[in-house]
């Protein structure tokens, strides 16, 4: 029963991937510039920034369902207004509510599945891991269903199954809400039998550290998300294939995520973040080569595997805290907000100024200077992660 919560960020992620692609796209489209095509994703992010940092004050464990499911029927509301307002002016503004929306589903979910699983260590592993593969699918599966769709039929069918889904995560998580409150207590005893969280609530406190690191790589991320219609529409690309594109680029993400399933230790060691960071270096520089599309393709598959790494490191991070994490939460949430907010707009600014690639070699520099900041910082908790490691044996050993 427990998995079956991880359908609904999945659901969700699906209807933003969706709406976030056609709006970019049609603007696109129609000859927009390259700064209004990426005002989309930065309305959504600014929106979004301050419905999260609301949230953070509102969501409590007990109201977290609750939260949900009016905010997932807002979304199904907000989604049939594009079709019956589709001007571009209404475009912009419904982004931004439908924003809000979202924040009211994923700052109260992150807090819902850790109740969920009980808050025990390897709980929050298996919650984490499950949560990056559901949000990142669900989210690779909105352009890519989206751009097949509008293919077949017209974009405003996106727009009905966009709501659909937003039904279907309402009742499914109304259902699922009322089967955890009665299990409750159940599950606060067994999460203070356990004791399995103390080895990682013992650990140094890196939510800063991924906050900032965790942000300038979302910074790149979200800007090649928001930035690639203007590039696909400038090379002449279909609008299938940048769906698939984008598709890959997420779909990629989720399996990694889904990798840390049995994760123990890597969150806090040097050289998996490092290699991880090499693979995302490389993946942007992929978008700057305008030759042939399978470098899109390529570019695509390893930034995707980096921001599978560092997503579970983002959230790993916040929601480990015995105490704070729905403040932090919150917190993840308005940091990719704000990035999302400064990201698109530089990356058009920088198309328009300089050139269409310009973009994507700044990118990959500012990704390459992240990696090598991030590795000298990690340096300092090796003796931290020694000691993890022996304490994890020596829980699996009385487990």
């Amino acid at each position: 029963m427990t998995l079956l919560i991880y359908l609904f960020p999945a659901m969700m992620d699906l209807v933003v991937g969706s709406s976030l692609f056609v709006a970019s796209v049609r603007l696109a489209a129609d000859n927009a510039s390259p700064v209004a095509v990426t005002t989309v994703l930065a309305l959504n992010s600014v929106s979004y920034l301050l419905a999260t940092q609301f949230m953070g004050w509102i969501v409590t464990e007990k109201n977290a369902g609750n939260i949900i499911t009016l905010s997932s029927l807002c979304s199904a509301c907000f989604s049939i207004l594009f079709i019956v307002f589709p001007g571009f002016l209404c475009l912009y503004f419904f982004v931004m509510i439908q924003a809000f929306a979202m924040a009211g589903f994923f700052v109260p979910f992150q807090i819902f599945m850790k109740k969920v699983e009980g808050g025990k260590g390897q709980g929050i592993i298996k919650s984490t891991a499950l949560y990056t593969l559901a949000w990142s699918g669900g989210m690779a599966m909105g352009p890519f269903v989206a751009g097949y769709l509008w293919e077949a039929t017209a974009w405003q069918w996106c727009f009905v199954l966009n709501s659909l889904m937003a039904l279907l995560t309402a009742a499914g998580v109304f259902y699922i809400n009322k089967t955890v409150l009665e299990k409750r207590n159940q599950i606060v005893r067994q999460d203070e039998a356990s004791g399995e969280i103390e080895p990682y609530s013992k650990m140094p406190n890196l939510v800063r550290v991924s906050w900032l690191f965790g942000g300038l790589a979302c910074l790149v991320w979200i800007s090649i998300r928001a930035y690639f219609p203007s590039t696909g529409n400038h090379v002449e690309m279909p609008k299938a294939a940048q769906g698939e594109v984008l598709g890959l680029l997420l779909g990629a993400q989720a399996i990694t995520g889904l990798c840390f399933y049995r994760s123990k230790t890597w969150m806090y060691r040097v050289g998996p973040m490092f290699f991880f960071g090499v693979l995302g270096v490389l993946g942007v520089f992929c978008f700057a080569l305008q030759k042939a599309f399978i470098w899109y393709y390529l570019g695509a598959l390893l930034l995707g595997i980096y921001a599978g790494a560092f997503f579970f490191y983002f959230v790993f991070h916040a929601i480990s805290h015995p105490t704070r994490s729905a403040r932090y939460v919150s917190i993840n949430e308005g940091v990719i907000g704000t990035v999302g907010l400064i990201g698109p707009f530089i990356a058009g600014l920088l198309a328009t100024k300089v050139s269409p690639e310009f973009p994507y070699y700044v990118g990959a520099l500012l990704m390459a200077i992240v990696v090598f900041s991030q590795a000298l910082v990690h340096r300092r908790y090796i003796p931290a992660v020694k000691e993890l490691r022996w304490t994890l044996s020596r829980v699996s050993s009385v487990n």
